[in-house]
């Protein structure tokens, strides 16, 4: 006679036992079967009655009633410690600040350092639609970046920036994963080398707006250690945010493409210290129009009208296109006082 070991992990097609235990021939409680069995080959199977273990959802049965009930089966690999390093959490798409899709810096966001060379697997679920008769409609799932070094003359001049958001998500050349599935879960696997730099994880959507909770597991095969954004926050010491709704008479096209760029509204800002400084423009829109901005070093505190030779400080990545008007933030986000 051939058994077969069965759990609730098992995906079973028969709702008949889904949630309860196999109560058929050689069931957890059936002494009258089980009588028929060699002691030893029970020790071997590692069988016992109900009445000497706990109910755990496992059972065995004849591989005859396995086929007769059974046409599905999902094997879940378990990565647990020492093995494996384990870190989860739970977040939402929410809120008029549409959320969601996968470029937005205003998803939830979450570090991994991984301090030896990893297998790492990275699984965004939501909750049961079963309970509720529903249906999945959009697709979720994680994005993995990794956030490097820039060398500028040998000399690495961008830092960690561990525990601070990241505004140019999905923007860059260095996505590792990235996947999207109209189900319950979505998982990745990849390997990764041990770094101080940390890898930024992002659960997304299919689109901007999408709405919903979500849950999120983090596998590593090696040590590593996992930080969690807060939710609206930057994780810099100090933000000054500018909310303006431009005209198209105060809208003039980008610097230097267009002869009339000094419409654009112009903000001044004093640094009193060395260090980083981030500047954050974005509209409050669904619809995603061309947005840049450009720096300069004023000597005054004068509208500036013109460029003067080594004036201009950067410009940031922008696609010419004047008149175009709607509201928008400006915002300044660094670790010192400005």
């Amino acid at each position: 006679m051939f058994f077969i070991s069965c759990s609730f992990s098992l995906s079973l097609s028969s709702l008949s036992h889904l949630g309860e235990e196999w109560n058929g021939d050689y069931n957890d409680n059936d002494i009258s079967s089980w009588s028929n069995v060699a002691e030893a080959e029970k020790i071997k199977m590692g069988f016992q009655l109900l009445e000497k273990k706990q109910d755990d959802g496992a059972w065995w049965m004849t591989m005859k009633d396995f086929f007769l009930h059974y046409d599905v089966v999902n094997v879940c690999r378990l990565l647990r410690q020492p093995h494996w390093t384990g870190h989860h959490s739970n977040g939402e798409w929410y809120g008029e600040a549409l959320p969601g899709g996968q470029t937005s810096y205003r998803n939830s966001q979450y570090q991994l350092i991984v301090h030896e060379d990893s297998t790492v697997f990275v699984n965004v679920g939501r909750p049961s639609s079963r309970a509720r008769n529903l249906t999945y409609t959009f697709g979720t799932g994680p994005l993995v970046e990794y956030c490097p070094d820039t060398m500028v003359d040998g000399v690495n001049v961008s830092p960690v920036r561990l525990g601070k958001r990241i505004y140019n998500v999905g923007l860059t050349k260095h996505r590792i994963a990235a996947k999207l599935e109209v189900d319950r879960e979505c998982c990745v696997q990849f390997n990764v080398k041990a770094s101080n730099r940390p890898y930024l994880i992002v659960p997304i959507t299919q689109n901007v707006g999408d709405t919903g909770l979500f849950f999120l597991s983090v596998f590593t095969s090696g040590k590593s250690e996992f930080v969690a954004i807060e939710d609206g926050k930057s994780g810099y010491l100090y933000e000054s945010k500018v909310e303006q709704t431009i005209t198209q008479d105060r809208s003039g096209g980008c610097f230097p493409n267009c002869e009339h760029w000094f419409k654009n509204p112009q903000y001044i800002f004093q640094v009193k210290e060395k260090g980083e400084i981030l500047f954050v423009l974005d509209n409050e829109r669904d619809t995603l129009i061309p947005l840049g901005f450009a720096v300069f070093k004023a000597e005054n505190d004068h509208l500036i009208t013109c460029s003067s030779p080594g004036q201009h400080h950067k410009t940031s990545a922008i696609a010419p296109r004047s008149a175009v008007s709607g509201k928008f933030f400006f915002c300044v986000i660094a670790d010192f006082f400005f």
